[in-house]
């Protein structure tokens, strides 16, 4: 994120931002400069906007409708994927999959899979089917699963799902 911002990405900036709040972290000073300058511009009156200072948030013409279905439901198509792939790891990941998935969370197959492979996960889907077996691995696993569910689930308001 350091290199966009460097490069001059005033969204990189107040996305940095916000991850150091969210993580309770004092923002670096290389940081703390490149946003107070760009927030500067705007209170001396060296540009008119907020949008001009930092950027737009979005490209023209992006669809936020579609935006926002990604954001709510990415980590949902992502964690029935590999709930899936855990009870049965034998499973391939075809287009029955995806079905299942997406009348589970009221899809299509081909958005369910879109969804879920746009989550940016540390891990694969191909690679949790593959370290499966790989007991040393699996409570590693297991713990990383059930507090990104627990994560999601608790600001989204639902409880999460049993493992």
């Amino acid at each position: 994120m350091r290199e966009a911002i460097e490069r001059g990405d005033g969204v990189a900036v107040l996305d940095a931002v916000a991850e150091c709040f969210l993580c309770d972290l004092q923002p670096p000073a290389w940081l703390a400069l490149a946003f107070l300058s760009r927030w500067r511009s705007v209170k001396h009156a060296s540009v008119g906007s907020w949008d001009e200072a930092f950027g737009q948030p979005w490209p023209k013409g992006t669809q936020l409708a579609r935006k926002r279905l990604v954001q709510e439901n990415a980590v949902r198509a992502w964690l029935a994927a590999v709930r899936r792939i855990r009870a049965d790891p034998g499973r391939p990941i075809t287009k029955a999959l995806w079905q299942e998935i997406g009348t589970e969370l009221g899809f299509s197959a081909t958005t369910a899979e879109e969804l879920a492979r746009s989550h940016s996960s540390l891990l694969t889907l191909a690679e949790i089917k593959a370290q499966h077996n790989n007991d040393r691995e699996k409570p590693l696993l297991d713990d990383g699963l059930r507090a990104l569910d627990a994560a999601f689930h608790s600001s989204h308001g639902g409880k999460p799902a049993k493992s």
